[in-house]
């Protein structure tokens, strides 16, 4: 699935060879989830935001510093999750393609904005918003509100993804494939919200049978959101608990094979597609041209 690309362009910079276009993929760090308390549940994280772009001209000698932020921790009982951390990929000549990190679950009142936002607590509170800042295209939604009854009774609201806004009774929002690989992997899904009736509602949408982006509900500590590639938000849970903790970030950059350099910092995976050099970090790093 893809949600539109930014075109950004390189300048010289004053460097000498050819232009070459790289292919720019940012996943920011998934909120952690709320902890409960007492008898309320907490809500979840927001998945981090999911920017990419086709990057033009890029030119021989140029630097592209890569920035991966981690996820936020969860809330321990009776506290509130911490956003997750931006990510970011910027290079000599190149405005800066940022994602936003998730926001952090909370343990009562509204949901916390971020690249998608938290979910909020019963009775009603608004989840945070999504796409915070704007870009265009969005990085991100809302968080779902909590139960529209007794807090002491409802589930609280789901952190919203890439994919959809969070929904207190169905779980997180939807997180959505990218080929940046080649193969189709999810990512940025939301955490789902904590209920002190049993288990939470379900989580982020898997890519494959128990492969989940976001974090489950949780009826004991709250599942955590997908680490690395995921950057999904970290799960609700129930009252007495601490909340799951969000999933790093994630940035690839994707060139032919033809143009590589090989030369980096920060120790990515290097793979190869068919015609095309893939470079994924978990952690910060360079890429020279």
């Amino acid at each position: 699935m893809s949600f539109g690309y930014q075109v950004l362009g390189f300048g010289s910079g004053g460097s000498v060879g050819p232009p070459y276009n790289i292919e720019l993929f940012v996943v920011a760090g998934g909120g952690g989830a709320g902890g409960g308390s007492g008898s309320i549940g907490s809500s979840g994280g927001g998945a981090g935001g999911w920017r990419e772009a086709a990057a033009a001209e890029a030119s021989a000698g140029d630097t592209i510093t890569v920035t991966v932020g981690a996820g936020g921790a969860g809330g321990s009982s009776g506290a509130d999750g911490i956003n997750g951390v931006d990510s970011s990929a910027v290079g000599a000549d190149l405005a800066t393609l940022l994602s936003t990190g998730g926001g952090g679950g909370v343990y009562t009142g509204a949901g916390n904005a971020g690249g998608s936002g938290s979910g909020g607590c019963p009775t009603s509170q608004a989840g945070g918003a999504g796409n915070t800042p704007s870009t265009s295209p969005s990085q991100g939604n809302a968080g779902g509100a909590g139960y529209p009854g007794p807090h002491a009774n409802g589930t609280a609201g789901s952190g919203g993804g890439i994919g959809g806004v969070g929904n207190w009774s169905t779980g997180g929002g939807t997180g959505a494939t990218s080929s940046i690989t080649g193969s189709a992997i999810y990512y940025s899904g939301g955490g789902g919200g904590g209920s002190n009736t049993g288990y939470g509602p379900g989580y982020a949408n898997p890519s494959s049978g128990a492969d989940q982006t976001g974090g489950n509900g949780g009826s004991s500590a709250g599942g955590n959101g997908g680490n690395g590639r995921r950057g999904g938000g970290g799960g609700g849970c129930i009252p007495g608990n601490a909340g799951g903790s969000g999933g790093g970030g994630y940035v690839a950059l994707k060139m032919l094979t033809a143009d590589y350099s090989g030369v980096t910092t920060g120790s990515p995976a290097v793979t190869v597609d068919g015609s095309d050099t893939i470079l994924e970090y978990t952690g910060d790093g360079t890429y020279s041209t």
